[in-house]
């Protein structure tokens, strides 16, 4: 008999292990798209617990598993929400004549799948079971909604203050997502329904372009234009993966690189004038205006980071997309730029680029003012001096991922595998403290010093214990990302090293 031909039975427990390697192997997604995760760490130490919630998390209602049920028994908004998100799935399935268990089963059938789209650990909590329901409400209220809200046909359908009272920034929260996959499945579901049912009639708008039409009315808002019918022409075969980033791509408008080029060495010049001294890194929106550079909003519709700097004679013009800063707005934009410091998000940090870009132009509220009288800037956040204060608190965090960055692809860095660590930033701290870069090392090895005598001190009590240099192990997350070019000019401003004598030196270059 051939060794091939020999029946083998396996025992249960092998079974099992072969069940358990089958179900190790990483579910991949074609379009390798970012996952629905937690806003990063670095922006909830950067904001606080008070204001994390406020710009991070929903307040009106919970959609998907990240925030599902989580405190609503005590905020009575959210518990309304809850009600709400019934109500509004019953009327999106009553409209097309269908039933809850067809569309049930239909994002049944695709459980495992939805399940991928979000960070594992957050999923693993809720049972299939417990996740399809959950994906069928939300899912069916949220089109709903958005359906309303397109038409504002809120009378129309005898929808009561409740509804309304939702908060349309939820549905645009980084950690409130559901994604589009779920979406198309109930749109599909209600397709076939509503033809089997009214097989002689169109719908009057289908559910897709209300959600074009929802994410073109947040455009409009944000970007401060006015309101104009606008046809949106999503890519195949997905128009993004969520609201927000399906919202982001409208920010981010055609991609053309050659007609969206900047010249970023010529726009930086300006800003840090001769290149052969220490001047500023930066200048203001003020001191802009004294050499002579004039600010204007731009007046056709396109992306939010397009930025176009013309130099003619002795005036030059620096045009930058408009932008209102309101308290609806403002979590918009940091949810965007959650998204962007996501660590499986592949793409360039477009918007916070153009975040970190205007917060180099303004140090105070004449800034602002200055960047209001010129039409670009539009605040609704009550004065000048709380938008300064807001994009300052951002762009301490993003400078310093973006230095991270800088130092994690140097030359010098990558060679030796070296990652930053207390001297790198110390470096910078001395040199923009004004240290000449002469006393770097006496000063890096003062507090060295201090405790090297210490652990001396301790070897002296306990014989056993040596002088050593402790192991050191770095956890650095990578971000798979290239900054686009603006922001990426600004970081290497900001860093750079001379190398000679053994002494590494952090100076300031253009």
């Amino acid at each position: 008999m051939a060794r091939d031909e020999i029946e083998i039975t396996l025992t249960e427990s092998e079974g099992e292990k072969l069940k358990s390697l089958e179900e190790a192997v990483p579910v991949s997604s074609p379009l390798n798209k970012p996952l629905i995760q937690m806003a990063p760490q670095i922006l909830r130490s950067c904001y606080g617990k008070e204001d994390w919630e406020r710009y991070f998390k929903p307040t009106s209602v919970a959609i998907g598993p990240l925030h599902h049920r989580r405190e609503n028994g005590k905020d009575s908004r959210m518990e309304r929400g809850e009600q709400c998100k019934l109500k509004l799935a019953a009327m999106f399935i009553e409209r097309c004549k269908g039933t809850g268990e067809d569309f049930y089963k239909n994002v049944k059938r695709e459980i495992h799948t939805l399940k991928y789209c979000y960070n594992f650990e957050e999923v693993q909590k809720w049972s299939d079971e417990e996740l399809a329901w959950m994906f069928l409400v939300d899912g069916c209220a949220l089109l709903q909604f958005i359906v309303l809200d397109v038409k504002d046909a809120w009378e129309e359908f005898s929808v009561d203050n409740d509804l309304v009272s939702i908060e349309k920034v939820d549905f645009f929260l980084l950690e409130n997502q559901l994604p589009y996959q779920l979406l198309e499945i109930l749109i599909d579901s209600f397709d076939r329904a509503f033809s089997v049912h009214f097989p002689d009639i169109y719908p009057s708008e289908s559910p897709k372009q209300s959600i074009a039409e929802f994410i073109n009315r947040t455009f409009l808002i944000l970007t401060a234009q006015q309101r104009h019918q606008i046809q949106i022409d999503f890519p195949q075969p997905y128009p993004g993966y969520h609201l927000l980033d399906m919202l982001r791509r409208k920010l981010m408008g055609e991609k053309d690189e050659k007609a969206k080029e900047i010249n970023n060495n010529g726009l930086l010049e300006k800003l840090t004038g001769d290149k052969s001294k220490h001047g500023p890194l930066k200048s203001n929106v003020r001191e802009l205006k004294d050499k002579g550079i004039r600010f204007k909003a731009k007046e056709k519709e396109g992306a939010i980071t397009d930025i176009d700097f013309k130099n003619r004679y002795r005036m030059a013009t620096l045009t930058l997309a408009p932008i209102f800063l309101h308290n609806t707005t403002v979590p918009l934009l940091l949810n965007l730029i959650a998204y962007e410091l996501c660590p499986d998000f592949k793409e360039k940090w477009e918007i916070t680029s153009y975040f970190s870009f205007l917060n180099s132009l303004i140090d105070n509220a004449e800034d602002v003012k200055e960047l209001r009288v010129a039409g670009v800037l539009y605040n609704g956040l009550g004065s000048d001096e709380a938008v300064a204060e807001l994009l300052s608190k951002t762009s301490g965090i993003l400078v310093a991922v973006a230095l991270e960055k800088t130092a994690l692809s140097d030359e010098y860095f990558i060679k030796r595998k070296l990652y930053p660590n207390v001297d790198f930033y110390s470096g910078l701290m001395h040199r923009a403290m004004g240290c000449p870069p002469e006393y770097f090392t006496v000063l890096f090895a003062l507090p060295r010093m201090a405790g090297y005598l210490a652990h001396w001190r301790e070897s002296l009590d306990d014989p056993d214990t040596k002088i050593m240099r402790p192991k050191q192990d770095f956890l650095i997350l990578r971000f798979a990302f290239e900054i686009s070019g603006i922001y990426w000019g600004m970081a290497e401003a900001l860093y750079a090293t001379e190398r000679g004598d053994g002494v590494t030196r952090c100076r300031q270059v253009r």
